[in-house]
């Protein structure tokens, strides 16, 4: 199941740095066999443990400062090659993190990811995957301790299926297993594990456009919940997604999601409706819009809520300046309120955060080795719970080289 929506990666600026670095402004054809890659970068965060206004620094993290440079170095082996009606992908990524000032965080990860698309006869085909994610955790709402690290690790391993009845129906389906831990706790997010098994039909059109109809059922575990002793759950899902190719300048993705989950302890459960959609318009050859919106519920266990509710509304710009330079700017807001009170009883105020988040970057390929990234992102959170609060300023830069 989705983790809560407002969860900030301290790397998501690497992760936006590097998906522009790593696919090249111009097209390029896709290449088959080995594939190096090796990337170096620099983030200054002004804001690191996401301190509130006023807050006693030196009490809490040790420092009068509460910013931090972090170096990123990568580097990663890849293999994509088809046989016949088969394609095999593997690739392997070793990454550092190195904290200047709070070196307890350093981490070196060895990320993975397999996938074996497969195809019996052109009707039938599928997918097998395993892959492996290994990150510093954001320290919003973590318990900011300074004796240990703060890895967090995502593993996926999973069966797709699809099978083509004619030119416009297709039945699909696939079985998944998912786990997220981290070093350290953070408030309203549990570690977890879950097992999921999906089946849908898709209905194709002519123009590129579909629906799909599917149904899910997850069976998990919340790993470090507090809450209660035994945090089993069981979610049921049902999904309408819609993708329709306006014209040839416009494309709307639309997902609905009707869910119902269900725990050992029934104080815990909930359900409800979830939506999220883009818009993509290109007036131009060189112009890229992207309009987002979304209305989602996660978990999200404190003694005073069970799950919330999280509404964002957000535009991106994508600005082609050449072949080798391009601009990319964003804007998102987005509005949290805990919901559901455990059967020990809650505050007559649950927590309401309002977030602002603004992103500026730019990305060149002298030429194509080489890709140089800059981004500045602005975030602010203001809350009816003053602990919440906070504000942080994140600049990064990097290179990223191919082979």
């Amino acid at each position: 199941m989705p983790r809560h929506p407002c969860t900030f990666s301290l790397v998501g600026s690497l992760t936006l740095a590097l998906a522009g670095a790593v696919c090249p402004v111009h097209a390029q054809q896709e290449e088959q066999g080995f594939a190096f890659n090796v990337s170096y970068q620099l983030q200054r965060d002004n804001n690191l443990f996401r301190l509130p206004p006023g807050a006693d620094a030196q009490a809490l993290i040790g420092s009068t400062s509460t910013s931090d440079t972090l170096l990123v170095k990568s580097a990663g082996l890849s293999f994509d090659q088809r046989y016949s009606l088969q394609q095999v992908h593997a690739e392997i990524q070793l990454v550092d993190y190195d904290f200047q000032r709070f070196s307890q965080y350093d981490l070196t990860a060895t990320n993975y990811g397999l996938r074996w698309d497969w195809a019996y006869t052109p009707q039938l085909q599928g997918r097998l995957l395993a892959d492996r994610s290994e990150t510093v955790n954001s320290f919003d709402g973590s318990s900011t301790s300074l004796t240990s690290g703060n890895r967090r690790t995502q593993t996926r391993h999973g069966l797709d299926l699809r099978y083509d009845i004619d030119d416009h129906w297709r039945l699909q389906g696939g079985a998944f297993n998912r786990q997220d831990r981290r070093d350290q706790a953070t408030v309203g997010e549990d570690d977890y594990r879950q097992n999921t098994l999906e089946a849908g039909v898709r209905r194709s059109f002519g123009t590129g456009s579909h629906i799909t109809a599917r149904v899910g059922r997850s069976d998990g575990s919340n790993l470090s919940s507090t809450a209660v002793a035994d945090d089993r759950f069981r979610q049921n899902n049902l999904w309408l997604d819609l993708l329709w190719v306006a014209s040839g300048l416009t494309t709307v993705d639309v997902s609905l999601q009707r869910l119902s989950r269900s725990h050992t302890d029934p104080a815990l459960d909930y359900s409800g409706l979830s939506a999220n959609g883009s818009v993509k318009w290109r007036p131009t050859g060189k112009l890229l819009w992207t309009f987002t919106g979304a209305s989602t519920l996660d978990s999200y266990q404190t003694a005073s809520s069970t799950h919330a509710r999280t509404d964002k509304l957000g535009v991106s710009g994508l600005w082609t300046l050449s072949a080798r330079t391009a601009v990319r700017a964003s804007v998102q807001q987005s509005r949290l309120q805990l919901l559901g009170h455990p059967s020990t009883g809650g505050v007559t105020s649950p927590r309401r955060d309002r977030t602002v988040e603004s992103t500026l970057g730019i990305t060149w390929q002298p030429d194509e080795l080489f890709s140089l990234d800059a981004s500045l992102q602005r975030r602010q959170r203001n809350s009816n719970q003053a602990l919440y609060d906070y504000g942080s300023t994140l600049f990064s830069v990097g290179l990223t080289a191919r082979f």
